[in-house]
């Protein structure tokens, strides 16, 4: 049973992290108004170079994603997400979102 949960809280991560904008995969020096940023993304999921991103290449680089962000939001590091954690954790993204949000509008305002 306890598994079943498990399976099921990470089932529910990688939907959240595949539903929400790519901002989780940006890195710092990386920003959406950069011309190549589409392309290094896009480029980070092709791994094998075809020019085509494969359900394989999708889901291992969103794998990947859902994994990191686990780990972020499992602070005890006890391999599980208790409610005070996911509560953090979501409202870490949200304060990240709405940062990002600001800076772009700031940046099209320029």
């Amino acid at each position: 049973m306890r598994k079943l949960g498990m399976v099921v809280m990470l089932t529910g991560i990688v939907f959240l992290v595949i539903g929400s904008n790519f901002s989780w995969s940006q890195s710092k020096n990386k920003k959406p108004s950069d011309t190549n940023y589409g392309q290094a993304w896009f480029d980070e999921i092709d791994t094998d170079g075809d020019g085509k991103i494969s359900r394989d290449e999708h889901m291992k680089h969103a794998e990947k994603r859902a994994d990191n962000r686990f780990t972020q939001m499992d602070e005890d590091k006890d391999g599980f997400i208790g409610k005070d954690e996911f509560k953090k954790g979501m409202s870490t993204k949200k304060k990240k979102n709405k940062s990002k949000a600001r800076e772009q509008t700031t940046e099209e305002k320029k």
